[in-house]
């Protein structure tokens, strides 16, 4: 055990991160993102993530009052097989679903096709796509940004922050969860849940590339986005639940309000965000 921390520990982040999620991703099959499959914590993570993005997305009290989803845009960042963006507009809300991952896009659309093919090119779309191509060729606005268990396998996370904030629209939701840099993260949500319970496919993850709230926070900060609350989110691999939990200190989601003016930007303003992979 202690070989297997000492390695993690002494792995540098590979230098092309978007390369890296691409590949392990793109090794699964249709049938690997099944609810029972490799990825089946993303399944049971809806029941308390979808929750937590309605809350303060609708209007007080709409934690279980989903009618007002039918006239909100959500943007799925790096929606994988499409397991949030599916269980999303299977809800009511309008749903735009991108991956960089060609594959899983198919995948996504092919699940798609059997759960609930009459949401397709309705409610719901998805498309191959980074953040930072999406912004740049489409004026298309978003309610809510959603960028759910994708950061960790980001390179430039600051920049990243600012594609997803700048497709949201003016007082729109940002939304992230993702893992913290933590010792109990490093022994917990990578070395037992990949390599001793198996929960999620092995060499998924990097450890060096969690992030920690406080710096989550801070750029969402930089970037106009006010109203930040975080919470964290424990997984009961027994049971395949998840709940929320007091402590940010090993998976934790982290959300905020865009400021209703749009911001303008300039190369210069970014120079004093400093975000160097350890």
């Amino acid at each position: 055990m202690s070989r297997i921390v000492s390695r993690v520990l002494k792995t540098a982040p590979p230098k092309n991160l978007a390369a890296r999620r691409f590949v392990s991703f793109n090794d699964y099959q249709e049938q690997d993102w099944s609810v029972k499959g490799p990825f089946k914590a993303l399944h049971s993570m809806n029941e308390v993530r979808i929750p937590w993005i309605i809350e303060s997305l609708g209007p007080k009290g709409s934690k279980n009052d989903t009618d007002f989803l039918r006239n909100t845009k959500l943007l799925d960042v790096g929606c994988g097989a499409g397991i949030l963006s599916i269980a999303l507009a299977s809800i009511g809300a309008n749903v735009m679903g991108i991956d960089s991952s060609s594959k899983v896009i198919e995948i996504a659309y092919n699940r798609a096709k059997k759960s609930v093919p009459s949401l397709l090119d309705k409610n719901l779309r998805f498309q191959v796509l980074g953040a930072d191509e999406l912004e740049f060729t489409t004026d298309e606005r978003f309610d809510a940004v959603i960028a759910s268990e994708v950061v960790e396998h980001v390179e430039n996370v600051p920049q990243f922050v600012l594609n997803c904030v700048n497709l949201t629209k003016p007082g729109g939701m940002v939304y992230f969860t993702t893992i913290n840099k933590t010792i109990p993260s490093l022994l917990f949500v990578k070395l037992a849940a990949e390599y001793i319970l198996r929960v999620v496919p092995a060499g998924i993850h990097s450890w060096n590339m969690f992030v920690e709230p406080k710096d989550l926070e801070k750029y969402l900060l930089s970037y106009c986005v006010k109203d930040i609350e975080s919470t964290g989110f424990m997984y009961n691999p027994l049971f395949d639940q998840w709940s929320k939990f007091p402590i940010l200190s090993m998976n934790y989601g982290i959300k905020g309000r865009k400021l209703n003016e749009e911001p303008v930007y300039s190369s210069e303003y970014f120079q004093d965000i400093n975000f160097k992979r350890s």
